[in-house]
């Protein structure tokens, strides 16, 4: 007969073996949905976004609590249009990692397209309470051109000044280098304060980029008439007719001008 001391081992044994199984099962599973989230990744570095999204479905039924799958969910349901589908992952991502300030940014730029414009506001205010978000001049931007659809113009150049002061060349993942795309929005902002002065360095700024930015030509032409220098705003609108394609409306409009120009 086995004593009580045999008894409590055998059965210390059994809980420290049972243990082990577990962890190496829920090892198993974590490596089993990286595997199926880096390729889903390497999909949409490709382009293939179906791809992506049936791998990203198998990794988050794998490990559902995987913030940075739920992540790549949204994403893929933002890129669809599916603003919904991509509102819920964003949340689930958030109530994962309270500190996930990339998701918090996300949800903004969703609410931001179903113009909500205060529920954007809270999002990406969120996202800039964490110091350490890698990336907080996205988020600036963003807050920028939410507070431009608002028409509360200051503020919005505000925040598209702070996401210049962190990052000068306002490095994007999707499109790199983009700080033209910050000017030309304080350059509109400016537009709506009546302030055609400070609009043209803006524009100036963008055009400087981005030579053949037809938008931010268009707009410095429309500046300079403000302005009252009716020479340099046509020579703006000749620039848009000779960047743009053959019968764009933006082509078209700087053709009007140009003919009260004559």
């Amino acid at each position: 007969m086995k004593s009580p001391v045999c008894k409590s081992v055998v059965l210390l044994l059994l809980v420290l073996l049972a243990g082990c199984a577990s962890s190496e099962s829920r090892l198993k599973k974590k490596n089993d949905a990286s595997g199926h989230y880096k390729l889903g990744i390497a999909h949409l570095n490709e382009n293939r976004t179906q791809d992506a999204f049936i791998e990203f479905q198998k990794a988050v039924e794998i490990d559902p609590d995987n913030a940075d799958v739920h992540y790549a969910l949204g994403h893929v349901y933002f890129q669809r249009g599916n603003n919904q589908e991509a509102i819920r992952e964003f949340k689930k991502v958030v109530q994962i990692d309270s500190e996930y300030s990339a998701a918090h940014n996300s949800l903004g730029q969703v609410y931001g397209t179903d113009k909500r414009w205060d529920d954007a506001i809270e999002e990406f205010q969120k996202a800039l309470k964490n110091k350490k978000y890698d990336t907080p001049h996205l988020a600036h931007y963003n807050l920028g051109l939410v507070y431009y659809n608002k028409g509360q113009f200051p503020e919005a150049i505000k925040e598209f000044q702070a996401a210049l002061q962190i990052d000068p060349y306002f490095v994007t993942p999707a499109s790199g280098a983009s700080a033209y795309l910050v000017y030309y929005g304080m350059g509109q902002a400016y537009t709506k304060m009546e302030k055609p002065k400070e609009a043209i360095d803006a524009y100036q700024s963008a055009i400087k980029i981005l030579p053949e930015y037809t938008d931010a030509h268009f707009s410095l032409g429309q500046a300079y008439l403000k302005e009252g220098s009716k020479k340099l705003a046509k020579e703006e609108f000749e620039k848009v007719v000779k960047l743009s394609t053959e019968g764009s409306v933006l082509a078209k409009n700087a053709k009007e001008y140009l003919n009260t120009l004559k």
